[in-house]
């Protein structure tokens, strides 16, 4: 196995979240890995963290306001890969490594309207049967690389519901790649893609309160958008 640091990269609003003005933090927080029985069956290896391991584990952005954290799981998940090594023999758990950060990545154009996908388990729904995750499209829906509003995020117009919140979102793979101003096309299987963001839920407005007789109406007014946070966000996370 190749060792090296894992970080799963969620919002502050899952491991820090503000209950009532108080900054706290949830009881515990299961890491879930993919792995295959005896019988080629896909079953979850979890390990558990609570109390203190969450305090020394995670990580915040230092802008408060950049909802984006990270949990250190390298010991948790090679642990486990060791000990049931057999049981990871049919495909290798994947992450994501900086070399495919939208900002590192010089091989994928990204625009507005650019295809993307999010993945994630929206309302805690996926496959439990095959243990796989619900995957979502959508497109850009705001100027790519800008700071929409100030804050550095960009909005994709996507159905997305509670639950999805510290998804991935990445540009749809493609078989066609950029380098030196040439288009390449891949062989095989590999598809190019680059990690663009991390979603964290959807704006919102709330309209001037209406009164009618004794009962005021206050509605919140959505628009079938997602706010993610730009993936080198992480980088000011996770040490170099």
């Amino acid at each position: 196995w190749v060792r090296t640091e894992m970080w799963l990269i969620t919002n502050r609003h899952v491991v820090r979240p503000i209950v009532q003005g108080v900054d706290t933090h949830p009881s515990a927080i299961t890491v879930h890995l993919r792995r295959w029985d005896s019988s080629g069956q896909p079953s979850w290896a979890r390990a558990v963290l609570s109390g203190d391991e969450i305090n020394d584990r995670v990580r915040l952005h230092p802008n408060e306001h950049v909802d984006v954290a990270a949990v250190e799981v390298t010991e948790l998940l090679v642990q486990e890969m060791d000990s049931n090594r057999d049981q990871f023999s049919y495909a290798s758990p994947f992450c994501f490594d900086r070399d495919l950060l939208a900002r590192n990545n010089d091989k994928i154009r990204v625009e507005a309207s650019s295809d993307v996908l999010v993945v994630g388990y929206p309302r805690g729904f996926y496959d439990d049967v095959n243990l796989f995750p619900i995957v979502k499209s959508g497109i850009v829906a705001s100027r790519w690389g800008a700071w929409f509003q100030g804050e550095p995020l960009f909005l994709i117009d996507a159905k997305l519901f509670p639950g999805s919140s510290g998804s991935v979102v990445i540009s749809k793979p493609t078989d066609l790649f950029v380098e030196d101003g040439q288009v390449f096309v891949l062989k095989g299987e590999d598809k190019a893609f680059a990690l663009l963001g991390v979603f964290s839920g959807a704006p919102i407005k709330q309209a001037e309160p209406v009164t009618v007789g004794h009962l005021t109406i206050a509605e919140t007014l959505e628009y079938g958008l997602g706010i993610v946070w730009y993936a080198d966000l992480i980088e000011d996370i996770v040490p170099q």
